[in-house]
């Protein structure tokens, strides 16, 4: 039959591992965790050679086990047990996720053999606890079995982790908060030698923490950060007395359980009128020290603020916004996050240009409550500007060159109305500025006859800042376009001025008609330095606007526009006797080129 210590050590083996880890009892998932190390509130040692004798909170080790060394034992014969008290009360409305307790051995020389240690939650102990007056042992949380090698230090095996998450989620709940652990040999009659451990174990503990999310939901929003105009504090100390924009810390709280102070803060909205506010958060960093079991600081609007605030004369308190509850002392303890949205929004809806923000503690009467905060708290407040109407207007700039050798760009063509209308060889690509809003922008563009006829309407995007329309249209059709933003928050910016075009791809049908003047075509006529008039026609095409004109020998093509009838006339001088080429192109108003050349032929006669 199997004896008490076999079936102890059995167990042992089966709920220990080289780290000494035992199953944490299952919790529900959290995305977001923090943990909090804590020491021992008290702590003791019993012994069984002295059973009416305390040793509690003294500066020795935590022993275990028969005293003595691995060669001679104790004289008297003695055995100890060690306790450890723990305050989890300040964890209480948190969800325990885990909890570890490390023992860290002092000494691993052969006189320091144990075959191994079980661990209890047991009542409470403390400055008369004894062997005869031990806690009661109420359950065991499990158990490490040391396998010790003779004079070996065997360093894989410790530190020794437990967890005792079940016996710590329970204290945390229950009314005192308070939660001892024991320690014991797993074989006390046995000469094995004594095991001295650190006597302030640190328990860790993680737990469920909310995390304030300290940015927008948003983040393709601008986020302006302001700092208060003015700020006051009251307190309840000296009650008629003002505290107006001093450069001390930001009181809040009661430090002793009887002095209460309350602070405000007035921001300035003005440099967002006219935005759409969706989200503000009050950044206060923290000038004292985070201490876990904090009570709650919440923030309120309150009405406006004035040199003339005191404890008696405070504003009034208009509606609680959020609060801050202690969560961890890790990383978010370092700063205050607390949501104003609604107050902000508001202030934003009734077209106000300031808003006051006031901090109380939950619990006045509470040092728990108490917190002194950094003089310069920040409003961060994620904002939609509206869209603007679009600007910036051009009908196309696509940089367009007529092929060589004749010259010409083609366009930029600016967005006009009226007889000033350009005439384009292609159709156009439009283009606009679409200012304002957040994030990108669509464009909505919208095309008509110049009578107010629907002829298109089309959406395209996204993108920033400058929009580009689609090419639209028919030879010898007159348009007029116009264009307005759109974004995924619902704005539409006001529409565009029109802007106007005719689209006019149709060359001159017929080359340009020249004639001369006293050089008549082909025949010789004038002399070296007689000047000579020739005059270009259109030749039945309605819209020529100019043309090009070269007379052999010239390095260049000259341009010269049309009369109204459609002519024109310039004037040359031969530089010598002999026979010139003059070509003629006709160019229409769209900058479109006739397709044939004109060419007259100059013979200038020997002046001998």
């Amino acid at each position: 039959m199997m004896s008490c210590l076999s079936r102890l050590l059995v167990k042992a083996l089966v709920v220990a591992l080289p780290a000494v880890t035992l199953t944490a009892m299952p919790s529900p998932a959290s995305a977001e965790e923090a943990t909090l190390s804590i020491r021992p509130q008290t702590w003791a040692y019993v012994s069984s050679s002295e059973e009416n004798k305390a040793h509690a909170n003294e500066d020795g080790h935590a022993t275990v086990g028969l005293q003595g060394s691995y060669t001679a034992p104790a004289q008297p014969e003695s055995v100890r047990r060690s306790f450890f008290g723990y305050d989890v009360s300040a964890l209480r409305g948190k969800t325990i996720v885990k909890a570890e307790l490390t023992f860290v051995p002092v000494d691993h020389s052969c006189d320091n053999r144990i075959v191994g240690f079980s661990l209890w939650e047991t009542g409470a102990v403390g400055e008369h606890t004894t062997w005869k007056h031990q806690p009661e042992w109420l359950r065991t949380l499990g158990a490490t079995l040391i396998p010790w090698l003779p004079c070996s230090q065997q360093t894989d095996y410790w530190p020794f982790v437990m967890q005792p998450t079940a016996s710590v989620a329970e204290a945390v709940a229950g009314e005192s908060g308070l939660v001892t652990f024991g320690i014991q040999s797993l074989d006390e009659a046995r000469p094995t030698g004594r095991l001295l451990l650190e006597n302030n174990p640190e328990l860790r503990i993680t737990y469920e923490a909310e995390r304030r999310n300290a940015y927008p939901k948003d983040p393709r929003l601008p986020l302006a950060a302001l700092n208060p105009t003015a700020w006051a504090y009251a307190e309840s100390g000296h009650q008629n007395v003002p505290h107006w924009n001093t450069g001390e810390p930001v009181p809040v709280g009661s430090p002793d359980g009887h002095r209460r102070h309350r602070s405000f803060f007035r921001f300035d909205l003005s440099a967002l009128a006219g935005d759409r506010l969706e989200e503000a958060r009050l950044w206060l960093s923290r000038a004292d020290t985070c201490r876990p079991g904090e009570q709650p600081v919440e923030v309120w609007e309150t009405g406006d603020i004035s040199e003339e605030t005191t404890w008696h004369r405070q504003p009034q308190w208009l509606r609680r916004l959020d609060a801050y509850t202690w969560q961890s002392c890790e990383d978010s303890g370092a700063s205050l996050i607390l949501d104003v949205t609604e107050a902000i929004r508001q202030a934003g809806q009734d077209g106000r240009a300031s808003v006051t923000i006031g901090l109380r503690s939950a619990a006045e009467d509470d040092p728990l409550g108490w917190y002194s905060l950094d003089n310069g708290p920040r409003l961060d407040v994620s904002h939609l500007p509206p869209l603007s109407k679009p600007s910036d207007l051009v009908t196309d700039n696509s940089d367009r060159s007529w092929p060589a050798p004749l010259p010409g760009r083609i366009g930029p063509f600016p967005c006009v109305r009226g007889e000033a209308r350009p005439y384009i060889p292609y159709a156009p690509r439009p283009e606009a500025n679409v200012p304002g809003g957040a994030d990108l922008r669509w464009a909505r563009w919208q095309w008509q006859t110049l009578d107010g006829e629907p002829v298109h309407e089309e959406r395209n995007g996204p993108g920033y800042g400058r929009a580009y329309g689609p090419r639209w249209g028919s030879d010898g059709v007159a348009y007029r376009w116009r264009v307005r933003s759109e974004d995924v928050y619902q704005q539409v910016s006001e529409w565009s001025d029109w802007c106007e075009y005719v689209v006019d791809t149709t060359k001159p049908g017929r080359p340009a008609a020249v004639s001369g003047t006293p050089y008549l075509d082909r025949q010789p006529a004038g002399g070296p330095g007689v000047p000579g008039r020739f005059t270009f026609a259109p030749n039945g095409v309605t819209d020529v606007a100019g043309y090009y004109y070269r007379f052999s020998g010239d390095a260049s093509w000259t341009w010269v526009p049309a009369e109204v009838d459609g002519s024109a006339t310039v004037t040359w001088t031969p530089p010598g006797a002999a026979s010139y080429e003059l070509a003629v192109v006709s160019v229409d108003r769209a900058t479109n080129r006739a397709p044939s050349t004109a060419s007259y032929h100059v013979v200038v006669a020997d002046g001998a």
